[in-house]
């Protein structure tokens, strides 16, 4: 109420509640104590809240970014969080203390994502730097369904910007340290302790001690995307997170030595409690963690205290003190998961684990003198796996809403997927811990054995999430936006790029039955994992009929590994020239290994598609072919109610003017293209033996090849050539109608939607 202004029925309910409690007072109830607690709770959070909101808005540049304006500016502050450290780029968070904006400074306490383009030397946090760079809006989604990092940065750490500090801008890093020591000083171990899981790990297997890493110290920076991909689809991604499981396996294993060397519980409890709660500052402080070691030291404290201390209690004591801290973690998607699916383990995992256990358990009414101690032993693992399962289908139960709603998807494979990996997931942590405890007394041979193993474990374990995720309807997107549902047959192409990376989604229509799905190019990792994947998400897509690899380039087909293991397209289409990709081997195999034998196209040919869509190839040749990846990309048109699509992908001038002297029939309504890596393109001619009405095309800023050609744009300006840059709308959807109308619509950016008869 207090988040959405509605202060006076939120004021109006506190009423009720008061007089409520009042009256209870008066009846002498044995509710009066969570009456007035709840009540007392409710005016807490909400002050809170109305305080944190006050705090944000009160940045001085509040109303500038709520317009959309950037803002050059110089300033003052410290780095807040971990570093997140790319190829060429660093991401991390800043402590804005001071700003200057033509000369007027402006005093301000406000944290803000930033984007280092250039370090001049090691950030890490509590480093205090003076830089000049530009504020920016935060950014919604680039496409239905995927990340919004306003929203997210809003809930997180109250940022109405995001700070860019380019190559260009200055950037000073000041000798003064701030933050917290004990941080900066968690922090600093965590990189000396990751660096211990890889000792005598070779290059080829340290992914695998990077997912290691991930998983016992929150260190997922250098965590491969590639392989986390398949715990995603298998439902397993939260042994990643550094959670509930985590924290528990520490916790039991901290106890098992306290009591395998006789100490007392009510001295043993103190010290556990302290060492889980450093580790989840060791972890990064993530809200997980943070709210796992809580709940988790409020149940050890009770447990010292009393015989069976309640699960419920100590979930609703770490809630309580993580939103009276901030209440803004409310409205994240992992602060909801996390407490519903412990709310459903507390209250339906006791009763599973009874009812899929009985059947199988001696009467509980002989004696146990009775009872051969083989079949004692029997009982108790039946307990144990009953007790897997339970919880498993128990956290499935209490994550399934919160994943449809936030991410369009569910695993129904994570039940079975989970009872088999969250044991071996311990294995892990109990043999990390080992090995970082023998690195810490300097027994690197040990380290060297225990790492190596744990290697293999975690090999297995991937395997597993690999073979899990390959299952059919392992992971299913149930996201209802669909924008054509009418009964009007439409061919619809959705553009998705990034940063020279680019992916198209085509939807053909089948008077047979339902839409044909072609893919043209996954897109690099990054590109599938941020918009690609979400789309397909968000419009509930299971299947793909085809995949088409325009040429080897690693930004337009780096993760279709991935794609053909999740979507698994019945036909894979390429060029017929040789794929000199690196990761074209993987394709190959992961193709074969579904039964998918690739397609080769070549110059002239010509593909009927559902009823009235034709594609033909008019590039490359397997006579001629080019000697770059770029100029050996397939050059399609795609016809369909009397229109047609040029789609050029990242050719160039070699390619532009083989298929002028070819006099190859170029004419089509609109043209759509991407950036050659090392020639230009886009030739004056090129463009009028197209003749398109409007251009879409993939551009960056940075590099500078892949920018659009001032040339070009130009010529298209002096046609009157609308054009559309992939860099600006993030997703450009086109739509041609069986009355032959087409209408392109970008998902944001200058260019407005448009219709052409």
């Amino acid at each position: 109420m207090i988040d959405q202004e509605q202060t006076g029925l939120f004021v109006g309910i506190a009423l009720i509640l008061a007089g409520w409690v009042a009256w209870l007072r008066y009846r002498r109830s044995s509710l009066k104590a969570i009456a007035t607690g709840a009540f007392v709770v409710f005016l807490l959070l909400g002050w809170r809240q109305h305080e944190r909101l006050v705090e944000i808005r009160a940045f001085p540049l509040a109303q500038v970014l709520g317009e959309g304006k950037a803002v050059h500016l110089e300033g003052e502050g410290w780095i807040a969080d971990s570093v997140d450290r790319g190829d060429r780029s660093i991401s991390t968070m800043i402590q804005l203390e001071r700003i200057v904006i033509r000369g007027r400074e402006l005093p301000c306490n406000h944290r803000v994502p930033v984007w280092v383009q250039k370090s001049p030397g090691p950030l890490d946090y509590g480093t205090s730097i003076r830089f000049t760079g530009r504020l920016l809006p935060l950014e919604g989604p680039a496409v239905p369904g995927a990340f919004d990092a306003k929203a997210f940065y809003f809930r997180q750490a109250g940022s109405l910007g995001k700070l860019e500090i380019a190559e260009g801008d200055s950037l000073i890093r000041l000798k003064q340290k701030r933050g917290s020591g004990l941080v900066r000083y968690a922090l600093q171990l965590r990189r000396t302790l990751e660096e211990g899981l890889l000792l005598g790990i070779s290059k080829e297997h340290e992914p695998y001690a990077r997912l290691i890493a991930a998983m016992a110290l929150g260190a997922r920076e250098h965590s491969p995307e590639e392989l986390e991909a398949y715990f995603r689809i298998s439902g397993t991604m939260h042994l990643f997170a550094v959670s509930g499981l985590n924290v528990a396996i520490l916790a039991g294993m901290l106890n098992w030595l306290a009591a395998a060397f006789g100490v007392p519980r009510s001295r043993a409890v103190p010290v556990v409690i302290s060492l889980v709660l450093f580790y989840a500052v060791l972890t990064g402080l993530s809200p997980s963690a943070v709210r796992a070691a809580l709940m988790a030291s409020a149940f050890l404290a009770g447990h010292s205290l009393r015989e069976k201390p309640r699960l419920l209690n100590s979930l609703g004591l770490a809630a309580i003190l993580l939103l009276a801290w901030d209440p803004q973690p409310l409205f994240l998607p992992g602060f909801q998961l996390s407490f519903t699916v412990l709310v459903f383990i507390a209250l339906f995992a006791p009763l599973l684990t009874n009812r899929l256990a009985s059947p199988f358990l001696v009467d509980p009414f002989i004696p146990q003198s009775l009872i051969r101690p083989g079949r004692r032993m029997l009982d108790h693992l039946t307990g144990s796996i009953a007790a897997l399962f339970a919880v498993s289908i128990a956290s499935w139960l209490g994550s399934l809403g919160l994943l449809a709603w936030h991410f369009q998807s569910v695993s129904p494979i994570g039940i079975l997927a989970n009872v088999f990996m969250v044991p071996i997931a311990g294995v892990i942590m109990a043999l990390a811990a080992a090995s970082l405890v023998t690195y810490s007394l300097h027994l690197t041979w040990l380290s060297f054995v225990a790492n190596r193993i744990n290697v293999i474990v975690s090999i297995a374990m991937t395997w597993m999430a690999q073979f899990f995720s390959s299952l059919p309807g392992a992971m299913i997107h149930v996201g209802q936006d669909r924008p054509n549902s009418g009964k009007e047959e439409i061919l619809r192409l959705d553009l998705i790029g990034d940063r020279g990376g680019a992916a198209s989604l085509l939807e053909i229509p089948n008077e047979r039955g339902s839409p044909l799905l072609w893919m043209i190019d996954s897109g690099g990792n990054r590109t599938y994992q941020g918009r690609v994947l979400p789309l397909m998400r968000s419009r509930g897509m299971n299947r793909i009929d085809a995949l088409v690899l325009t040429h080897g380039d690693e930004d337009q087909l780096g993760a279709a590994p991935g794609l053909i293991h999740q979507f698994r397209p019945s036909l894979l289409l390429e060029s017929s020239v040789e794929n000199r990709s690196p990761t074209y081997p993987e394709i190959l195999e992961t193709a074969l290994r579904f039964g998918i034998t690739p397609t080769k196209l070549d110059r002239g040919q010509r593909l009927l598609v559902g009823d009235r869509v034709s594609i033909t190839v008019l590039h490359p040749s397997s006579l001629y072919p080019g000697r770059l990846a770029d100029d050996r990309a397939l050059v399609l048109k795609i016809s369909y109610a009397g229109r047609s699509l040029l789609l050029t992908s990242d050719s160039g001038f070699e390619t532009e003017r083989t298929l002028l002297e070819a006099g190859a029939d170029l004419s089509a309504d609109l043209w759509i293209r991407g950036q050659h890596a090392n020639a230009p393109s886009g030739l004056a001619a090129f463009v009028d033996a197209i003749a398109p009405k409007a251009v879409i095309s993939t551009h960056a800023d940075f590099p500078e090849n892949e920018r659009i050609s001032q040339t070009l744009r130009d010529h298209l300006t002096m046609r009157k050539i609308p054009l559309y840059e992939l860099a600006g709308a993030r997703h450009v959807a086109v739509e041609i109608a069986s009355n032959r109308r087409i209408r392109i619509t970008p998902h944001t950016g200058a260019e407005p939607a448009r219709e052409f008869p």
